[in-house]
Order: structure tokens, then C-alpha cells, then sequence
């Protein structure tokens, strides 16, 4: 029970981690391959927070804290870098994730912060891990899947549809693509954030391997096999990155090779995915958008 509550657990970080990865690429076009760096600030935020003595506002200000530097930092990076061109956006965005990755190494070291205590909810104890999942995880989950389908069925939606199709004919009509593709991207990095924050609570510990270049490639493939604009699509993204490797990793304990090879074949069976998924499903298995790398800028 306590690996499937594990698995469960991952599974919906992860697709909340998709879905907001999601929201910055299928609405403004910002390929955020670094937005695992987002995940890393608030795992950090978490844990300097629980850290000291959990009190009754430690959860919420933990959110909010992470949430508040996710924004901020994502405002400061989108106002700086998404005038350039997506490519060296894209270079920038990783650069990024690589530079919150050093801070965490430096501050506590490769093993990071550990033994956190888990606080408190309305005065439920969240030690248990279903607990954890039915009271903090899968709500948040559907609240974020609730915003996502909402803002989808919103003017602001076409308002985004029409800067992706053409920034000169927004910024004729008097609409300003910087800004809102500014604020998409603080929306989505402020989410990434906060399930940093809940995975670290969620684990008692931080894991600065989570934000890797290769863990943040993993999570755009992941992505692009759901499909983008999509929260089915995000889900299955997860059920990639979550489920496929255990199942994996236990086949592969019953093989003559043990379960070493576990990551190699992970890694050989994602980029497998990818190119099947390119080549004939552009849409992923399940998104409303077609993928479309843009490389207009100014």
C-alpha cells in the first residue's frame, strides 16, 4: 500500500508539473524546457520553511512563499529574455534551471534537506501518506485542472490564440504580446512552484537531481506524448514519467540483468516515444494543439 500510495502520489505531482508546462507552451508559445528550475525554487522555499518548528501557518505560508518567488523570479526572467527569439529562450530557460540547481547543491549539498516534518492542515495530521494525497495533493490538482479548463473557455484564451498566430496584428489591435505572455509564464511558474513545495512536504526531504537538464528534457517529452492544450494530455505525461518507469524497473528485476539498466531503458524508450510521437502525432496522444515551434521575435 505504501508504493502504491507513492506511485499515486508522483503521479499527480508530475501531471500537475505537465499540465502547467502545458498552459506556458499551448497558449503563448513559451518553451519553457528549464520550468523544472520553478519546481526547484519552491522544493527550496518548502524546506527552509519546515525546517524550523512547523507551526499552524506553515502550510499556507509555505505556499504562498513559494508561489510569490516562482512568480517573482519567472516575471524578472520573462521581461528580460522573451523579447529574444524562442531559441535563445530556450537556452536561457535551461541556463536557469542549471543555476537554481547549483544553489541547491551548494546550499545543503547533492543529498539536500532532510528528515523536514510534515505540517499540519486545519488541524489534520498529515503524516500518513493517503492522508496526504486525499487532503493536500488531489485537491490542489483539481483546482489547478479547474483553472486551466476555465481560463480555456475565457476571452483572454483568444486573445493568446491570436498572439500565437500573429504578434503584428495583436500589437496593431492594441494588445501587447510581452505582457501576456509574461503573465502566462509567471501563472505557470508560480504553479510549477507550488508542487515543488507540496513534493517536498510530500517526501520530508529535497532532491536536487528532480531538476537535471535530463529531468527537465524528460518532462517536455513527456508533454509532447500527451499532447499539448490538454489535461487528459497532461495526465498521460505523468502516467509516462511516474507509472512506465516502475513498471520498468519491475520487469526488469525479473530479467538476467537485474534492475540497473532501469534508467538507460527508461531513457531509450522516451526517446523512442518522442520520435513515433513527432512523426505521426503531432497532437500527442490526446492534445488539442499542434505542436508549433515559432521562431518569430523582435
Amino acid at each position: 500500500m505504501q508504493l502504491l500510495a507513492h506511485i499515486t502520489a508522483h503521479l499527480i505531482i508530475y501531471s500537475a508539473l505537465v499540465l502547467s508546462l502545458s498552459f506556458a507552451v499551448s497558449k503563448v508559445n513559451i518553451w519553457s524546457v528549464g520550468h523544472l528550475g520553478f519546481f526547484g525554487i519552491g522544493s527550496v522555499c518548502a524546506a527552509a520553511l519546515l525546517a524550523t518548528q512547523p507551526t499552524l501557518y506553515t502550510f499556507p505560508c509555505t505556499v504562498l512563499v513559494a508561489a510569490t518567488a516562482g512568480a517573482l523570479l519567472s516575471a524578472l526572467l520573462g521581461f528580460a529574455t522573451l523579447r529574444l527569439k524562442q531559441d535563445f529562450f530556450v537556452i536561457l530557460s535551461l541556463a536557469f534551471s542549471e543555476v537554481v540547481l547549483g544553489v541547491c547543491i551548494s546550499w545543503k549539498g547533492p543529498a539536500g534537506f532532510n528528515n523536514l516534518a510534515r505540517p499540519t492542515v486545519l488541524g489534520i495530521s498529515l503524516e500518513d501518506d493517503w492522508v496526504f494525497i486525499g487532503v493536500v495533493l488531489l485537491p490542489f490538482f483539481i483546482a489547478a485542472g479547474a483553472v486551466f479548463v476555465r481560463f480555456s473557455r475565457m476571452r483572454i484564451d483568444r486573445v493568446c490564440a491570436l498572439i500565437q498566430a500573429n504578434e503584428e496584428l495583436a500589437m496593431v489591435l492594441g494588445v501587447s504580446p510581452l505582457y501576456y505572455k509574461v503573465g502566462c509564464f509567471c501563472l505557470a511558474s508560480a504553479t510549477a512552484s507550488v508542487w515543488g513545495a507540496l513534493a517536498t512536504i510530500y517526501a520530508r526531504s529535497t532532491d536536487p537531481n528532480q531538476i537535471s537538464i535530463e529531468s527537465n528534457l524528460l518532462l517536455f517529452s513527456a508533454l509532447l506524448f500527451g499532447g499539448l492544450n490538454s489535461l487528459r494530455g497532461s495526465i498521460l505525461g505523468g502516467l509516462l514519467l511516474v507509472v512506465v518507469p516502475s513498471l520498468l524497473e519491475a520487469t526488469l528485476s525479473y530479467s538476467p540483468f537485474g534492475g540497473n539498466y532501469a534508467a538507460e531503458f527508461r531513457q531509450l524508450l522516451m526517446g523512442c516515444l518522442l520520435i513515433v510521437v513527432v512523426r505521426w502525432m503531432p497532437k500527442g496522444l490526446v492534445g488539442a494543439t499542434t505542436l508549433n515551434h515559432s521562431r518569430g521575435g523582435r
